[in-house]
């Protein structure tokens, strides 16, 4: 783990946990800090209640293919709207 995305092990209050190397570069083709963060995310809203937990499911099987398909919407959502701005 830590030569392919930058991770390392690191003790914090008795806890194990992983720190990620800023540094290092990952041969990934994306960041694991925003893989993370993204999980956190939608970890947050399942906790929240903003999705189901069929809707998280889905979230984690299918990253990153549906992050790439969620920004792809968010792109040609904003193309729309500066066409019907013009």
């Amino acid at each position: 783990m830590e030569d392919d995305f930058g991770l390392r092990p690191v003790e914090v209050d008795g806890q194990v946990m992983l720190c990620i190397d800023r540094q290092k570069k990952s041969p990934a083709p994306t960041s694991p800090e925003d893989d993370l963060r993204d999980w956190c995310r939608v970890a947050v809203e399942l906790g929240e209640g903003a999705i189901s937990r069929e809707e998280y499911d889905e979230w984690r099987y299918s990253y990153p293919r549906v992050k790439v398909e969620l920004e792809k919407k968010a792109r040609d959502e904003r193309h729309r709207k500066s066409k019907e701005g013009k």
